[in-house]
């Protein structure tokens, strides 16, 4: 479908610096000029959130969602169940997903207001991984005015966590590599 010829409500895909993208646009009549980006959880993709990129748009927002790193057509070779690897060594896994992708918004955030025109009030939200990625961008992106966080944490560290199948399992936290420790001590909120 072309551009022109979207209609509210649309889930329009683009790659944005070989970062997939899911956006959402507003009606030109109830635009704000703003930027609101939904971010999914552990295992979702950029099209998880699309009735939340929607809802977004119905309040006159650009919405946009990515795959975070190692998830949807970011998956690459990964064979591996993702969860469970991620629950296995949380720290090897998860401080890079959640670096890597809030890096990859900060820089989608750059894109989609140059395209797109927009002002530099932007909200950021997510479900769960989604939202420990956007209150890390709203650590290192003081254009982000709001943050709607569910089940999620500013500490990457995440002492006691359990299985969200399995209240009674602890999560291993493993040891991180020397890039997610970099990661952690530039992007943890905490």
């Amino acid at each position: 479908m072309e551009k022109s010829k979207q209609h509210t409500g649309d889930i329009e895909f683009e790659y944005v610096n070989d970062i997939p993208i899911a956006f959402c646009r507003p009606n030109e009549n109830e635009s704000n000029n703003s930027l609101a980006f939904w971010m999914p959880y552990l295992g979702g993709d950029k099209e998880s959130g699309a009735k939340e990129l929607q809802k977004l748009a119905s309040y006159g927002y650009l919405a946009i969602s990515i795959d975070p790193w190692l998830h949807g057509d970011r998956k690459g070779d990964l064979k591996e169940d993702l969860r469970g690897l991620v629950f296995q060594e949380f720290r090897k896994y998860m401080w890079q997903i959640l670096g890597i992708t809030t890096l990859d918004v900060f820089r989608v955030i750059d894109w989609a207001i140059d395209t797109f025109k927009l002002n530099e009030n932007i909200v950021a939200g997510g479900l769960s991984m989604g939202g420990d990625i956007a209150i890390a961008l709203a650590g290192i992106d003081t254009r982000v005015s709001k943050v709607a966080a569910i089940a999620s944490s500013p500490n990457w560290e995440r002492p006691g966590m359990t299985d969200v199948m399995d209240a009674t399992k602890i999560i291993k936290q493993g040891k991180s590599t020397n890039f997610g420790k970099w990661l952690f001590r530039t992007l943890n909120p905490m």
